[in-house]
């Protein structure tokens, strides 16, 4: 996924960008269009909502010993959800 696509909106509102690979991220069987595009939609999502002068991070890892599975992670600085909100966990 090429990161040019959120340079435009972060550079209007100086959001800085950072990916946190692991040292060692092990292959993983799933579909390529569309974990590109949950990516997509969760940096899309992170940049739209993070308020000028923000962060918005990425970061990956092997999270079994095995390696048959892998957690990738995307936090920013924006708004959080109220207490009682309707809240999806995926």
């Amino acid at each position: 996924m090429p990161l040019i696509l959120f340079k435009e909106p972060r550079s209007k509102k100086r959001i800085s960008l950072s990916l946190l690979p692991c040292a060692y991220l092990p292959s993983a069987y799933a579909d390529a269009t569309r974990v590109r595009q949950i990516l997509t939609i969760l940096l899309d999502n992170a940049v739209k909502f993070t308020p000028a002068g923000g962060t918005v991070d990425s970061r990956s890892q092997g999270v079994r010993e095995d390696g048959s599975m892998v957690l990738v992670e995307v936090s920013d600085t924006g708004c959080r959800y109220q207490a009682g909100g309707n809240r999806a966990k995926f």
